[in-house]
């Protein structure tokens, strides 16, 4: 991975040591999730997925950059370990994606009037899995779905 975005932060992977998320998470994770979403396309020579598994807010969005782009036939999972991290920006950051104009709708990564990685993985993914039978269960719910029970279970999940 080539992107001087994904090396300008030595200390820590998501944020500060007060817990504070870097300003340029969307452009790290988006980075990341944009050469997935490359090796899904065929782009690495030699290597095409048969399935792209991602995890979390962090890979997500590869998954809607497959269906918004050439790697949309590629099936995909979506795993939710913790939905109380979901990669949400405002919506400014969108022109900086690289995804069509139609992606920024509720149907893909527009979330509450800004941009829901997490969001947009558990939209686009063709199947969608948690760590456990009962965390399942769990986020179906108002109580524990942070928001994307409605969508967990409109998926069926």
């Amino acid at each position: 991975l080539d992107a001087r975005i994904c090396s300008t932060v030595a200390v820590a992977r998501y944020g500060d040591a007060n817990g504070h998320d870097w300003a340029d998470n969307w452009q790290r994770f988006a980075a990341l999730s944009r050469v997935g979403a490359d090796i899904a396309e065929g782009k690495l020579a030699g290597f095409r997925p048969d399935l792209v598994h991602a995890h979390d807010w962090q890979a997500a969005l590869t998954i809607a950059y497959m269906r918004f782009g050439p790697a949309r036939e590629v099936p995909s999972v979506m795993t939710v370990h913790n939905l109380a991290f979901q990669g949400r920006f405002p919506a400014g950051i969108f022109g900086g994606l690289g995804l069509a104009a139609e992606a920024m709708t509720v149907d893909g990564v527009e979330y509450y009037g800004g941009v829901g990685y997490l969001k947009a993985g558990l939209q686009s993914a063709w199947a969608i899995t948690t760590v456990s039978p009962t965390y399942a269960e769990e986020i179906r719910t108002p109580e524990h779905g942070m928001g994307l029970d409605g969508l967990i279970n409109m998926r069926g999940a």
